[in-house]
């Protein structure tokens, strides 16, 4: 039986660009578990900030978290209802008659919001440009 080789300790690869003469570069293994620190990382410096706002101001109100959650939950159901007309535009082509009743659904959408926007403001009698 032949013995054992011994392990190489890294790989090295030849770019097919470089010629025959240069040395080969180092192929540098990462960790699986890098992913993961490379996670929490992302997931510090995204939702950090809102983390030590809703800790230190937010949380000692129980008002304040009932109406946080409350106004989360508002958001994700008022986008839900809204995505139900996009259901009968999808899969959407490429040609015009595809394409263009999409176009005047969020157009006639962001014209209603506008409108609403502004009798509310006309009912309530705040004026932002008043102020």
């Amino acid at each position: 039986p032949r013995p054992p080789r011994p392990p190489r300790p890294t790989e090295t690869l030849q770019h097919p660009a470089k010629p025959r003469g240069t040395p080969p570069r180092k192929v540098h293994r990462i960790s699986p578990d890098m992913g993961y620190v490379a996670l929490g990382g992302y997931l510090l410096i995204g939702a950090g900030p809102a983390a030590v706002f809703f800790s230190t101001r937010v949380a000692h109100r129980a008002f304040l978290v009932v109406l946080t959650f409350t106004s989360c939950a508002t958001w994700i159901f008022t986008a839900l209802l809204l995505a139900l007309p996009v259901i009968y535009f999808l899969p959407l082509g490429s040609s015009v008659q595809y394409v263009a009743p999409l176009i005047i659904y969020a157009t006639c959408h962001e014209v209603c919001r506008r409108v609403l926007c502004l009798l509310q403001t006309w009912v309530t009698g705040y004026h932002s440009f008043t102020h």
